[in-house]
Order: structure tokens, then sequence, then C-alpha cells
């Protein structure tokens, strides 16, 4: 089959044109989906803390609220470093309290941690950050 003169070399033009634009469509997927496995992980970490510290035993008259607040903050950050953000210590910033009176004591945790994009053509640095609020299952009241 014979092509038409005007034609020769049209199509490596035409992917030229069109392979940049699909390189970066596919690029700043891999960082939208960094992202959302980043938030997922904080979410996740965050349960994780809060709800091993809730877990532990405050004490009579609330005497070891220190042990649960350590309980929690030891976990989310195994929590994190075990599901892939092993670069938390350096990024990521855990704070654990507790607040309330018994019998409506809870515990909140909340991480914060500097996103960096795999690429970064899509997508700039950020702060995400995840914060959960548990009640503490030890009450006396």
């Amino acid at each position: 089959m014979r092509r038409a003169g005007g034609r020769r070399g049209a199509e490596t033009i035409e992917f030229a044109l069109v392979a940049p634009v699909f390189i970066a469509l596919i690029i700043g997927m891999f960082d939208i989906s960094w992202l959302f496995y980043t938030e997922s992980t904080l979410d996740t970490a965050t349960h994780l803390g809060c709800r091993a510290g809730a877990l532990v035993d405050p004490g009579m008259n609330e005497t070891n609220l220190t042990d649960v607040e350590d309980a929690a903050r030891t976990a989310l950050v195994a929590a994190m470093t075990s599901h892939g953000l092993s670069e938390c210590e350096e990024r990521c910033t855990a704070s654990v309290e507790t607040f309330g009176t018994s019998p409506s004591r809870a515990l909140t945790c909340e991480v914060t941690f500097d996103f960096v994009p795999l690429i970064g053509l899509g997508l700039a640095e950020m702060t995400l950050s995840s914060t959960q609020v548990v009640r503490l299952e030890w009450q006396r009241g």
C-alpha cells in the first residue's frame, strides 16, 4: 500500500507532541498515589497509637497518665515505621495528651508529617496531619 507523499513522518510528530503530556499524567498519578498512601498511613498510625494508649490502665486516681501517653506515642511511631514511613523520626511530630475528668477522660493523638512528593511534577511539599480522639477504657468513678 502506498502512502500519500505529505504524510511521511506524521506519526512521529504526533507521538512527539502527545508523549510528554502522557508521561506527565503518569508521573502525576504516581505523586498523587504516594500522597493518598501517606495520608492513609497517617490515619492508620494515629488510630493504632491512640487505641493502644486508651487500653493502658491509668491507675487509681489516674496516677499513671504519663504511661498512657507514652504507650500511645510509642505505638503511633511504630505504626508509622511498620507501614513504610521509616523517615518519621526526622519528618514527623507526634503529640499525645489526655483531657477531661473521669469518667469522660479522653486521649487525643495528633501526628504531622512533612510530605515530600516522589517526583514533584504536580505536587509541592506540604505538611499532612491526622488527629484521633478516643475515650479511655479504664475509668473509675
